[in-house]
């Protein structure tokens, strides 16, 4: 989608809302990433993870996202 930032941040605020009130659930995937993308992000290439929290924090929009069958953590900072 190209949205406006405006359009963004209301879908964002919508979704969000919803998530945290218990209306919807979300899944995000993961296209085909390297090896090193991998070891680097923590996640597995071609596979599903459930969103358990969506936070804005200093103005950046964050998922945190639960891998069902795994056992590793995020690498980020």
């Amino acid at each position: 989608d190209d949205l406006s930032d405006d359009e963004a941040s209301h879908r964002w605020d919508r979704t969000c809302k919803a998530f945290n009130y218990g209306d919807c659930i979300i899944t995000a995937g993961t296209r085909s990433l390297s090896e090193e993308q991998e070891k680097r992000y923590g996640m597995v290439s071609g596979h599903c993870y459930c969103v358990v929290r969506m936070e804005e924090v200093e103005g950046r929009r964050l998922l945190q996202l639960r891998n069902p069958w795994g056992s590793v953590s995020w690498k980020g900072a």
